[in-house]
């Protein structure tokens, strides 16, 4: 992946919180390493993991001067944020310079992308009145392709997860619908959600069902998940409504960090306080539902192609084809595949 320039999209990379002063942070967005530090007066900056000597990476053991810059652990060159170097025995290098990355705290988190972007990605990222309730990563030791496509359909729910969504039971009343607008994916499930313990504290009862609806975008690649209880015609039969926004991406071949910003929001704004006590649970409850999907991703995701050639596929993969089709086009800017075709899938309304 080294012929891709994916820091031409924000990306989130870290957590605001994850990063302490004095200790520089190795990141990496497809195969470019990024050192993300603490500057003297507590800004962030983001620099190329290497030093221009030696390429000896700055994230491994470099400290940060109380002029904020860092220090190679090496032979002592020094990095401004700007990326302007200085070495001990000749000063300021003016033909010198590694490169920097412009830096953007957002929903709690750290975004990295090349300094030309102005917002690219960033303000796509749609909260609306949603209160974030979360932001975190998650690391799957599996391909990209692999792990957007377990993220692209909630076809295996009642065989990989354990709590939102229908049982096997249930999959035969599942509704489902699916559209590309441009290089967007919308798509749209409706099921009957299975039984839990602490379905009370969502106000979920017996015969609600779950209503999924995903929006995937490629610039960068991103899901966000709208979910809430309501009754077969889409009725809501709860007072809330809950978002799930991830983020993929590529560390390599074979890793994949997803990060994951988990909203949630009453209907009626007054209530919004009780968010704070369903915090831990929603939580703890989404974290241990995607753990199901990285199991089975890391079990099997090195031998999942990345073309769809033999195999047999069903109305509910619909959305892979145009995720492979936008990972290519727009997301890795590569020549656009061959058309891929498939079952056609019934509308919903949406």
């Amino acid at each position: 992946m080294t012929e891709h320039n994916l820091t031409r999209f924000f990306h989130p990379v870290m957590p605001v919180k994850a990063l302490k002063k004095n200790r520089p942070v190795p990141i990496q967005i497809g195969e470019e390493k990024i050192v993300v530090f603490k500057t003297a007066d507590g800004k962030i900056a983001a620099l190329q993991d290497r030093c221009p000597h030696r390429f000896t990476p700055l994230s491994a053991g470099g400290k940060v001067t109380d002029s904020g810059e860092i220090k190679c652990p090496y032979h002592g060159w020094k990095m401004d944020k700007e990326g302007r170097v200085t070495t001990p025995a000749d000063g300021r290098l003016k033909s010198c310079k590694i490169k920097s990355y412009q830096v953007v705290e957002k929903a709690e988190y750290i975004w990295i992308g090349q300094r030309e972007n102005i917002d690219t990605g960033l303000s796509q990222h749609v909260e609306d009145d949603f209160l974030l309730q979360a932001s975190y990563p998650m690391e799957f030791n599996a391909p990209l392709h692999v792990v957007l496509d377990n993220f692209s359909e909630d076809e295996h729910f009642p065989y990989v997860h354990k709590i939102f969504g229908w049982d096997e039971e249930g999959a035969k009343d599942v509704q489902f619908s699916t559209e590309v607008k441009g290089d967007i994916i919308y798509s749209h499930y409706r099921g009957p959600q299975r039984t839990f313990i602490g379905m009370r504290l969502f106000f979920t009862k017996k015969g609600d069902y779950f209503d999924n609806r995903f929006v995937a975008r490629f610039d960068p690649i991103q899901i966000s998940y709208t979910a809430k209880a309501t009754d077969k015609e889409g009725n809501p039969t709860a007072p809330l409504e809950h978002r799930v926004i991830i983020y993929f991406v590529p560390v390599g071949k074979n890793k994949t960090i997803l990060h994951v910003f988990q909203y949630s929001r009453f209907f009626n704004p007054k209530f919004n306080f009780l968010l704070k006590l369903m915090k831990p649970a929603a939580v703890f409850l989404t974290k241990n539902d995607f753990k199901y999907d990285r199991i089975f991703t890391e079990k099997f995701g090195e031998h999942i192609p990345f073309d769809f050639k033999g195999m047999k596929l069903g109305k509910f993969d619909m959305p892979l084809f145009n995720g492979r089709k936008f990972l290519k086009k727009v997301y890795f800017q590569e020549a656009e595949p061959e058309p891929l075709s498939g079952p056609v899938a019934k509308p919903l309304d949406l």
